[in-house]
């Protein structure tokens, strides 16, 4: 699998999970809220994801060295920031929720930085999902 691919994929993902943020920011937020809730809501589950970010960062920087030099660059600050996010996830589980449930719970009165936050995010989903393609 070439990162190209993975560009593509990741492109794919971004677009699909944030694109509802510029629609309807309310109802989105209220179901990430639920999300973390529901699935993340013990320790063991927290730490399970903790597991999905290290598989995440380890594709991200074995990939990241056959990628252009712009783009490997962004490939490898994802995978250094799923490094992060696997050791927080995996020492400090409950700190972990209670920050999204403080970001969240913050973000719930802000409709308008939500909807910037959802058009940068598709943005750079656009961009992976160009660059995959202009690759291939």
């Amino acid at each position: 699998m070439s990162w190209a691919v993975v560009a593509i994929v990741f492109g794919i993902l971004i677009l699909v999970t944030r694109a509802p943020l510029l629609i309807r920011p309310d109802e989105t937020l209220a179901s990430f809220d639920r999300l973390i809730n529901t699935v993340l809501g013990t320790d063991a589950r927290v730490r399970v994801l903790g597991v999905v970010y290290i598989v995440i960062a380890a594709a991200c920087l074995t990939l990241s060295d056959s990628a252009p030099s712009g783009l490997r660059l962004a490939i490898r600050i994802i995978g250094a920031a799923c490094v992060g996010a696997a050791v927080w996830t995996l020492l400090a589980p409950e700190t972990f929720r209670a920050f999204f449930d403080r970001m969240l719970s913050g973000l719930a009165t802000r409709p308008g930085i939500v909807r910037g936050l959802g058009a940068l995010a598709v943005a750079i989903g656009a961009l992976f999902i160009v660059l995959g393609v202009r690759a291939l």
